[in-house]
């Protein structure tokens, strides 16, 4: 299936979930995909453990 969106973000730990629920409150049609299990707890590795 084809989805036409203004922004893709992968990843559903806590930094793609808040990025992708806030560039929706801009009024972007977001999509958020996720590989594994949402907040798996990769967001500590990924983001230098700023989480």
């Amino acid at each position: 299936k084809d989805f036409n969106v203004d922004v893709l973000v992968v990843g559903a730990g806590i930094t793609g979930i808040t990025t992708a629920y806030l560039l929706k409150k801009t009024g972007l049609n977001v999509i958020l995909i996720e590989r594994g299990r949402v907040a798996s707890m990769d967001t500590g590795h990924t983001t230098a453990h700023l989480a």
